[in-house]
C-alpha cells in the first residue's frame, strides 16, 4: 500500500479499527480482544495524512460493516479525513471515536465498547450521536457529513 498505510487482518473483517499514532497501539489490542470473543476485526493503521490514503482506503474498507476510529483529540479529524474518503465506496457504519485528549488516557475497553455498540446498536456512552454516520439511514449519514 505505499506506505501510506498498513492493514493488518482485514480480509473478510465485519470491522475495521482505524487509527493513527498512539491510538493504533490500542486499537491492535481492541482487535485482538474482539477475535477472542468471535467478532472478524482488522486493524488500518494510517501512517500519513498528506497525502491520505484515500484509494487505498476505498479498498480495505469497501466490504466492512462497521468502521471504529478512535483519536487521541476532540475533534477527530482523522475520522473526518476517513468518512470524506470512502463517502459512497463503503456502505460501512463509521463511528467516529472514542475520543480522549488533554493528557488523558484510552483504554481498550472504550474501543472494544464502541465496537460492541456499533454492532448490536446499543447506545454508547462516550460517542454522540451525531459522532455515527449510519449505513442504513440517509438522515444520519447526511447529518453526519454535515459535520465534517
Amino acid at each position: 500500500m505505499d506506505g501510506l498505510l498498513e492493514a493488518q487482518d482485514v480480509d473478510g473483517a465485519d470491522v475495521l479499527l482505524i487509527a493513527s499514532g498512539s491510538a493504533a497501539a490500542q486499537s491492535r489490542e481492541a482487535v485482538r480482544q474482539c477475535k477472542e470473543r468471535g467478532i472478524k476485526a482488522g486493524l488500518i493503521k494510517i501512517r500519513s495524512l498528506r497525502p491520505f490514503p484515500t484509494n487505498e482506503l476505498r479498498k480495505l474498507c469497501a466490504k466492512a460493516k462497521l468502521i471504529v476510529i478512535p483519536e487521541f483529540n476532540y475533534v477527530g479529524w482523522l475520522a473526518k479525513d476517513v468518512a470524506t474518503a470512502i463517502y459512497g465506496f463503503s456502505k460501512a457504519k463509521i463511528v467516529a471515536g472514542p475520543h480522549v485528549y488533554g493528557g488523558m488516557s484510552m483504554p481498550v475497553e472504550m474501543i472494544t465498547d464502541e465496537v460492541e455498540c456499533g454492532l448490536t446498536g446499543k447506545k454508547s456512552n462516550t460517542v454522540p450521536p451525531s459522532a455515527i454516520m449510519g449505513a442504513a439511514d440517509p438522515a444520519a449519514v447526511a447529518e453526519f457529513m454535515k459535520s465534517i
